[in-house]
């Protein structure tokens, strides 16, 4: 399947200061929507972002100034459910996933993806203990896509 790459353009993993697993966790989440028809991905953030979300559209957290409060309430379960389908998916990819010669840290990355991270990544227990910025980032995602 094609990705449409446009979905969550202005959505980079990369400006939550997450640690690289966080980070690679954020940007397979990431991957796997931008897979996603794009009629299917509000409904899919629909049922992970707080309530107080559910109205708002455009911008980011920290560009509409709100609360920890308001973002931070995130249903833990749907997220878990969302990790362990986008962990499905980039396993599948990862098997045709090679570097280039001499490219050694694409080769490494790849390699701890494919035989360190995504073989014992579980949703739940990675939410029981994910950092708030990852909330941050799923409700900027609902924030782009809604």
């Amino acid at each position: 399947m094609e990705m449409n790459t446009g979905i969550l353009r202005d959505v980079h993993a990369d400006e939550y200061g997450f640690s690289i697993t966080d980070l690679t966790v954020a940007a397979m989440i990431k991957a796997y929507l931008q897979s996603e028809k794009v009629d299917v991905v509000p409904e899919e953030l629909r049922k992970i972002v707080s309530p107080e979300m559910q109205g708002l559209r455009g911008g980011t957290v920290k560009s509409r100034g709100l609360q920890q409060e308001q973002w931070s309430g995130i249903d833990r379960d749907a997220l878990a459910v969302l990790i362990d389908n986008a962990r499905t998916a980039a396993t599948i990819s990862a098997m045709e996933w090679q570097a280039q010669p001499g490219e050694n840290l694409l080769e490494r990355t790849i390699e701890f993806m494919r035989d360190d991270l995504f073989p014992v990544l579980d949703g739940k227990e990675y939410v029981a203990s994910m950092p708030v910025e990852m909330s941050e980032f799923i409700t900027d995602c609902w924030l782009t896509v809604a």
